[in-house]
């Protein structure tokens, strides 16, 4: 591997819009609502809607975020 997608790799850097932390949803439900939004995209070919003001526990954005905030929480437990 390459330094560069090494460092890359250890540091991600989650954009302050998808760092919402307001997302009430449980792991489980999380990635359910996740698979779902997937699978409704890979299948109609359109993106997810995104409401304004916006929804934490429905946005595909916000909920990625989400996603990418409790792994990497996760990932710092596991380090200390």
């Amino acid at each position: 591997m390459s330094e560069d997608l090494k460092t890359q790799s250890e540091e991600i850097k989650i954009p302050g819009l998808v760092n919402f932390r307001l997302c009430t949803l449980s792991d489980d439900l999380l990635l359910n609502k996740i698979s779902t939004h997937l699978i409704s995209m890979y299948k109609t070919g359109k993106l997810p809607p995104r409401h304004i003001p916006a929804r934490p526990d429905e946005d595909f954005d916000l909920l990625v975020g989400e996603l990418m905030v409790r792994y990497k929480e996760k990932g710092n437990e596991k380090i200390s």
